[in-house]
């Protein structure tokens, strides 16, 4: 089959780069439109790949035309380009997030055969975890096709369109989570004095292996915790040395289930989050007074009376010499979370340890 590719992103770019590198697609036979016309040719530079002058062309070139736009421009895009859709028999395929197979049918106007499929970020170095599911219109061959498709840049299965949403949560969200991860690890190395690029590549190729021994095993990933935490070892010690993180603080994707509401908005919410451990009293943390300020402000919310009234927040200052770097550094705490102003402080304590 014969694909065409509406826009030339950075996802349509890793698609393309996987179709022809792994040797399942020919160059001559991917064509590209985008109304930049130069990031098409970059594309076709780079990949060697056809280029399309009008949508019209494109279908014309195509069995499948790929959906490569962002989804906002679906409701000027998709009507227009309905009718040749219809005349060609073209199979659509979208890689929009939150936009359904009855979407598409919708805003084309006949029950088109589509299938919607999701990949994620890894695509550009070929190990995408992709997702696909199907209008009923969709032939064994077409299904066939984008299986092909997708295991050219990584893996890929079929998914009932219901859990697209936690798919998308997984699969889509949870590569920025393992490179933060990847990253603690490398700056925990840097703490104690090794380089930061001979770190990152210890790190990352240990989160990669360790994720192919899940995958190539049959044993459950505790298990696999287990033979790693020998009896007296170094790696049970660092199992519970979390008593020593002091905190973490920064501002985190919060993933929701469903990303988009019934009106097609996003509902992607943001949050400074601030993560501060129980500290174990066994372990010794030297806070000096003499570093330590104080002041309080009217709290908001739900609370009677005397929310708004009376100074029951506190905000904490603490300003110290970083002993790696030297610097002048400060901690800022605020804690409104009783109405009681000493509790309150006694908390900003807590979070200060």
């Amino acid at each position: 089959m014969k694909i065409g590719f509406f826009g030339a992103g950075n996802m349509a770019s890793a698609i393309v780069g996987g179709a022809v590198s792994s040797g399942n697609f020919k160059a001559e036979d991917i064509s590209v439109y985008d109304i930049d016309n130069t990031k098409a040719r970059l594309l076709s530079d780079e990949f060697s790949v056809c280029v399309s002058e009008t949508p019209d062309s494109l279908i014309d070139f195509a069995d499948a035309v790929v959906l490569a736009v962002k989804p906002n421009i679906f409701p000027t895009l998709l009507p227009s380009i309905s009718k040749k859709l219809r005349e060609n028999n073209s199979l659509v395929v979208s890689i929009a997030a939150g936009k359904t197979t009855e979407f598409i049918e919708k805003l084309l106007g006949f029950k088109a055969p589509v299938i919607r499929i999701m990949p994620n970020i890894n695509a550009t170095v070929l190990e995408a975890m992709s997702a696909y599911c199907c209008s009923e219109s969709v032939t064994d061959d077409q299904k066939e096709f984008v299986n092909k498709l997708c295991s050219s840049f990584g893996k890929v299965m079929p998914l009932s369109e219901s859990y697209f949403p936690l798919f998308c949560s997984i699969a889509g969200c949870a590569p920025a989570y393992a490179y933060m991860f990847i990253d603690s690890l490398a700056r925990s190395a840097v703490k104690n004095g090794m380089n930061k690029s001979v770190a990152l590549e210890i790190a990352a190729q240990t989160v990669l292996g360790s994720a192919k021994k899940i995958l190539e095993s049959d044993e459950h990933p505790w298990e696999l915790i287990d033979k790693v935490c020998s009896p007296g070892g170094t790696t049970i010690e660092g199992d519970f040395a979390y008593g020593y993180l002091k905190g973490e603080n920064g501002v985190h994707r919060l993933v929701r289930v469903s990303p988009y509401n019934a009106q097609g908005k996003r509902m992607t919410s943001f949050a400074s989050v601030f993560v501060t451990p129980l500290v174990d009293d066994s372990i010794e943390v030297n806070i000096l007074p003499a570093c330590i300020s104080w002041d309080t402000f009217r709290s908001g919310g739900a609370g009677g009376q005397n929310v708004n009234k009376v100074e029951s927040g506190v905000r904490l200052r603490y300003q110290y010499k970083d002993p790696y770097t030297g610097e002048e550094e400060e901690i800022l705490i605020e804690n409104t979370e009783t109405r009681d102003q000493p509790k309150n402080r006694e908390n900003a304590m807590r979070q200060l340890r």
